[in-house]
């Protein structure tokens, strides 16, 4: 589950329900959430960005621009600056569309999930679990 928000001036916020992972085994989900995302005190993933420099506003029905976006993710109670290369299309009058054109890699050391992955990999019996994880985006905003 995730809820996102484009304002006027440009910021742009996405809020991800840690809670609601879902890799199709209730199991594994229980513990990622219980050991890896400690969803109990950080249930929520935010991405920001000021994306003023992307020029989307003047983009017509059907058009698109490729760009790299700066953004930055809260995750596990640690912030940090990244970015993303990105298309931008305006789908409709109302509708933009983000897709990212490569996975953004994410490290878990540097949310402090390792022991989380640690822990991960004793219950499950896994001799390793990857700690860098490649993340696509598709976002579509909607104009109210």
């Amino acid at each position: 589950k995730l809820e996102g928000l484009l304002t006027n001036s440009n910021q742009l916020t996405v809020k991800i329900d840690l809670t609601s992972v879902n890799t199709s085994i209730d199991i594994r989900d229980k513990r990622m959430q219980e050991h890896l995302f400690e969803t109990q005190k950080f249930a929520t993933a935010t991405i920001t960005a000021d994306v003023s420099k992307i020029k989307y506003s003047s983009l017509k029905k059907g058009e698109s621009i490729q760009t790299n976006a700066p953004f930055t993710l809260n995750l596990h109670g640690v912030e940090l600056a990244l970015d993303a290369d990105v298309i931008v299309t305006k789908k409709a009058d109302k509708t933009l569309q983000i897709i990212t054109t490569k996975p953004i890699l994410l490290n878990a050391s540097s949310f402090g999930l390792t022991k989380g992955i640690e822990t991960l990999k004793g219950l499950a019996g896994l001799n390793a679990i990857a700690s860098n994880i490649p993340v696509t985006i598709a976002l579509t905003f909607k104009q109210n």
